[in-house]
């Protein structure tokens, strides 16, 4: 039996293995091959790694007419090295170097006391003025890394912009977000670059993906199930990868191929395996844009969180499809892990998503037109999910105007009951949610998590 060949959790270092991002290699490399330098962004797990392993090869280089023996691309992984000085930085880079020099047949001599940034500067520049006319590239991946200290970045960046400038090196920087983000303080560097977003493949390129690597395999999906694969994968070329693979072993095991009822199986099993990446981006997000997300079907037509939905859409958690669509999630599995998280002015309770302060609801991701009081009903219950409020809790918390609530008295549940009808009717075939425990009280009843 082949492998499965989407296990691919981390970089993507076989170049017969990586896929799409044609329009990013064409640009990336020809702005790198004019000596300009070029700041590739996008969200965890996106494959900006691989993209930057991926533009090193020489035989990619030679599809986009360019000559390998005039090209140093030198990756260097910056995540940990912001806690080094700006000389003991300069040296980890000059050994890269000089290991991926020797590669093209040339030999550097590294000065064994600390390399200042004039040794640095040196160095470089003698491959860059050299017969070759090097082109030496710095790929600086997780390039934040360097930001986060002060003390170096603000030495360090004045030093590349100069190299940049001198054509002594071009920079490829790679980062969760743009370069003047990381930073605390606006640096001139930051103007060198050209900006390129990394986001979502879209459905041709998801479905090459799966097509390519399924051949690998001698495999195939049917029709319906590579459908619900596309689907929980959302166009994001790692979670396409989990899915792929969960389905795939899921496939194998089962000696035939998936149907429909399958995918179930398959949610629920890769479920646990994207929770964690899931909880990573929701622990960065801020306040504002987990009650935006959450609340999406209703807070995308609020212009006060333009800027919230842009960040989620650069983060790739939210795609539109063509501008005259609303956003949705990437995948349902998003959409069900917020539906299960707490975010500010929302209360949820499966299938109910309240909206506080526009006083709207959703029923299964669809909007539930409520007047203020039936909101405030439902609010109330979905407050208090499985718990039986009685009947005398319910018109006084609810339906009794502020005023009269310090001296209330229970006057009977006529009013009770009929705002109960009323609700329910509006609720439709989900009346059923609401019980009536009698002579207590009502509770909302929530199913289990499956």
């Amino acid at each position: 039996m082949t492998e499965n060949p989407f296990f691919h959790r981390g970089p993507i270092h076989d170049p017969t293995y990586f896929h799409g991002r044609e329009a990013e290699v064409k640009q990336v490399l020809e702005m790198l091959s004019q000596r300009q330098s070029v700041s590739i962004t996008g969200p965890r797990k996106i494959g900006k790694t691989s993209l930057l392993l991926y533009l090193s090869q020489q035989e990619v280089m030679r599809q986009h007419r360019l000559d390998p023996a005039r090209q140093l691309f030198v990756y260097v992984n910056c995540e940990g090295l912001g806690e080094l000085k700006l000389q003991d930085l300069h040296a980890l880079i000059v050994k890269e170097v000089a290991d991926r020099a020797v590669q093209l047949g040339r030999r550097l001599a590294i000065p064994e006391h600390p390399i200042s940034y004039l040794d640095f500067k040196g160095i470089l520049r003698g491959l860059a003025d050299s017969d070759e006319k090097l082109n030496v590239v710095l790929l600086l991946d997780e390039f934040e890394s360097l930001s986060r200290n002060q003390e170096l970045s603000s030495k360090l960046y004045p030093g590349l912009r100069a190299l940049a400038q001198e054509s002594i090196v071009t920079c490829l920087t790679v980062s969760q977000r743009p370069l003047g983000d990381c930073s605390e303080e606006y640096s001139p560097f930051f103007n060198i670059f050209v900006p390129l977003k990394m986001g979502l493949f879209d459905e041709s390129e998801s479905r090459g993906l799966m097509e390519r690597y399924l051949s690998r395999a001698q495999a195939a999906f049917s029709p319906e199930a590579l459908n619900g694969i596309l689907e929980l994968g959302g166009g994001h070329p790692f979670f396409l990868q989990v899915v792929a693979y969960s389905a795939l072993e899921l496939q194998r095991m089962k000696g035939v191929p998936l149907e429909n009822q399958d995918l179930r199986i398959l949610t629920q099993t890769v479920r646990s395996q994207v929770e964690s990446h899931f909880d990573y981006y929701w622990r960065h997000l801020t306040p504002e844009e987990r009650y935006v997300l959450v609340a999406l079907p209703l807070t995308q037509n609020e212009d006060a969180h333009r800027e919230q939905l842009k960040a989620l859409a650069d983060h790739c958690l939210i795609i539109k499809e063509r501008e005259d669509e609303g956003y949705r999630y990437f995948s349902p599995l998003l959409r069900d892990f917020v539906r299960r998280q707490e975010a500010p002015d929302v209360l949820q309770a499966d299938p109910f998503v309240l909206v506080l302060p526009l006083q709207r609801a959703l029923l299964r991701e669809k909007p539930l037109p409520l007047n203020p009081r039936l909101f405030a009903l439902l609010s109330y219950l979905v407050e208090h999910p499985g718990r039986i409020v009685s009947n005398e809790e319910l018109d006084r918390e609810v339906l009794s105007p502020p005023e009269e609530r310090q001296q209330y008295q229970y006057m009977g549940d006529d009013r009770l009951k009929s705002t109960i009808r009323e609700l329910r009717r509006a609720l439709g075939e989900e009346a059923d949610r609401i019980v009536n425990k009698w002579g207590v009280g009502y509770t909302l009843e929530i199913p289990p998590e499956e």
